[in-house]
C-alpha cells in the first residue's frame, strides 16, 4: 500500500467564492516520494469527491470539484530554519 509508512495530512483547503472548486493542499512526512501521494489522491479524486458529497451533502448545494496540491511549507520553513542556525 502506498501511505504504509508515510502521513498525509490535509494542511489547507481553499475554496472559491463561489464553492465551485477546493484547493486542497497535503503535506506528507515521512515520504521518499511525496508526489507519488498527491498523484494517487489525484487519481482517486472522484472517489473522494463521492464520499465527501454524502457526508455533507445537506449542507451545501454545491459539492465542490476537488484539486490536490502537494504543500511543502513545512519542509521550507525547516531548510530555512537550517540555515539560520
Amino acid at each position: 500500500m502506498l501511505f504504509e509508512k508515510s502521513l498525509p495530512t490535509v494542511t489547507v483547503v481553499r475554496v472559491t467564492p463561489d464553492l465551485s472548486i477546493a484547493k486542497i493542499y497535503i503535506s506528507v512526512f515521512a515520504s521518499k516520494e511525496p508526489s507519488k501521494i498527491i498523484e494517487n489522491f489525484k487519481t482517486n479524486q472522484k472517489e473522494i469527491r463521492l464520499r465527501l458529497g454524502q457526508i455533507i451533502r445537506h449542507q451545501v448545494r454545491k459539492i465542490p470539484e476537488l484539486h490536490f496540491y502537494l504543500d511543502d511549507s513545512a519542509e521550507k520553513a525547516q531548510r530555512i530554519d537550517q540555515l539560520l542556525k
